[in-house]
């Protein structure tokens, strides 16, 4: 069961936010469909994956008035170090947790 906070609106909306991150931009929406923006698909999956950009400005800005953190990569290279180091921390439960 969840916790009573996830399961009211802002909960979800936090947990959808704190759980996806966005990668580049229109660019390699362009070419994948917009996967690059999974916060934003996450939030409104009947959206258009056209309208993901526009989204993701209103997105950032509402996280940031809320002080929720919104994850977002310049380029893949940094996605993927991202997830390298993840999954070696992941791997080393002794390791101390990165941030």
């Amino acid at each position: 069961e969840y916790p009573k906070d996830e399961q009211s609106e802002d909960g979800f909306v936090r947990r959808q936010i704190a759980s996806s991150s966005n990668v580049c931009g229109a660019g390699l929406g362009f070419l994948n469909g917009g996967l690059n923006y999974q916060i934003e698909h996450h939030l409104f999956p009947r959206i258009a994956h056209t309208h993901y950009p526009f989204v993701a400005r209103i997105t950032r800005e509402w996280c940031k008035q809320k002080g929720i953190g919104y994850v977002h990569f310049p380029t893949i290279t940094s996605n993927v170090g991202s997830m390298m180091r993840r999954l070696y921390d992941l791997g080393h439960p002794g390791h101390a947790k990165r941030e």
